[in-house]
């Protein structure tokens, strides 16, 4: 039975490596990169830590996105009564 098992248990992995490669990783990356200044193109950054975090409140176009995101949840919302 535990042959069986471990054989079972085979099939599993590749799951594995595409829920790591394709979820974990990017998700991992982008926390990372967001504690750096790098602006998407250039192929150098700096780490700026909390700063960036620290600057979103008072930033206009992070509020705009969040506006946005609201008006557009409530019409979908609303589409699906």
């Amino acid at each position: 039975m535990k042959k069986r098992a471990r054989i079972m248990n085979l099939f599993y992995v590749p799951a594995i490596i595409l829920f790591t490669v394709f979820v974990i990783y990017p998700l991992m990356k982008g926390v990372f990169l967001s504690f750096t200044n790098w602006n998407g193109y250039s192929q150098t950054y700096k780490m700026v830590g909390i700063n960036n975090y620290i600057r979103m409140p008072g930033d206009q176009n992070v509020r705009r996105a969040f506006i946005n995101t609201i008006i557009l949840g409530d019409y979908y919302d609303s589409l699906n009564l």
